[in-house]
C-alpha cells in the first residue's frame, strides 16, 4: 500500500538546455530549448520497500517519478531537482483507503489471477511471470504496453486479472488511455521499477518480491 509521507508545491522551470551533438565548424550554435515555468505538486511516497519522489505538472512532459531505496536519497533528489528545502515540506499522515485494505485482504491468502505489465514484456514483467506463476496457486501472466512487445496487453488481460502490477507510472497512463472502461474497479499497483535490469536479474527479482509482498502472498520456497 502506498503512503504519502510529504507534499510540496513548487514553481519549476523546464527547458533552457543547450543543444547536444556535433555542430559543423563555423556554424551557429543552436538556440537553447524554450523555457517553461510550471507549478508542480511534489510528493515523497513510501512504496513497498523504498520511496518514490513523484512530481505532477500540467502535462505528461512535466510529470514523472523516481524510486529510491532510502528516504534520505529521495529528499536529497528533491533538493537537487526542485530546490525543496527540508522546512518546505508539508508532512502528511499516511494515506490509506477502504479500497486499499479490501484489495490487500482479498489478495493475501487467496488464489489470485495476477497481471504484470512493462513496456516490451521481455525483461521486467516476463521475469515476474517466470518467478511467480504457480506459486501458492496463483496464476500469473505478463504483457507489454508498446508496439512490438512480446505479448501486447489487451482488454482481455485487464478483465482476467484480479490485480495488476505495472512497473512505472507511464505504463499505468498507457493502460488508462487505452482501457479506461476495462480498468473500472480494478486494483492497479505501480512498483516503480525502472528499465535497468536484464531478464532474471537477481536485483530485479529482489525488487519484484519486495514490491508485491504487501499485496500478494508469494512463498517462493514452495515453487
Amino acid at each position: 500500500m502506498s503512503e504519502v509521507l510529504k507534499r510540496a508545491r513548487v514553481r519549476h522551470i523546464f527547458g533552457g538546455e543547450e543543444a547536444v551533438g556535433w555542430v559543423p565548424p563555423n556554424a551557429a550554435r543552436p538556440n537553447r530549448t524554450p523555457e517553461v515555468a510550471v507549478d508542480l505538486e511534489v510528493a515523497i511516497i513510501a512504496e513497498g520497500h523504498g520511496f518514490v519522489l513523484q512530481w505532477d505538472g500540467p502535462t505528461a512532459e512535466c510529470s514523472g517519478d523516481n524510486w529510491y531505496q532510502e528516504l534520505a536519497d529521495a529528499e536529497h533528489a528533491a533538493v537537487q531537482s526542485f530546490g525543496i528545502a527540508a522546512d518546505a515540506w508539508q508532512v502528511t499522515a499516511p494515506v490509506s483507503t477502504n479500497d486499499d485494505h479490501t484489495a490487500r485482504g482479498q489478495a493475501r491468502g487467496h488464489v489470485m489471477q495476477i497481471l504484470f505489465v512493462c513496456s516490451q514484456n521481455r525483461l521486467r514483467s516476463l521475469t515476474a511471470e517466470k518467478i511467480f506463476d504457480g506459486v501458492n496457486g496463483h496464476q500469473v501472466r505478463s504483457a507489454g504496453t508498446e508496439e512490438g512487445a512480446r505479448i501486447r496487453v489487451t482488454g482481455g488481460h485487464i478483465g482476467w486479472a484480479d490485480i495488476i502490477f505495472v512497473m512505472e507510472k507511464r505504463h499505468l497512463h498507457r493502460l488508462q488511455e487505452k482501457f479506461r472502461e476495462e480498468l473500472s474497479g480494478k486494483h492497479v499497483v505501480c512498483l516503480y521499477i525502472p528499465d535497468d535490469y536484464e531478464y532474471m536479474d537477481e536485483a530485479l527479482i529482489e525488487r519484484l518480491r519486495g514490491g508485491v509482498d504487501p499485496y500478494v502472498e508469494f512463498d517462493l520456497r514452495t515453487s
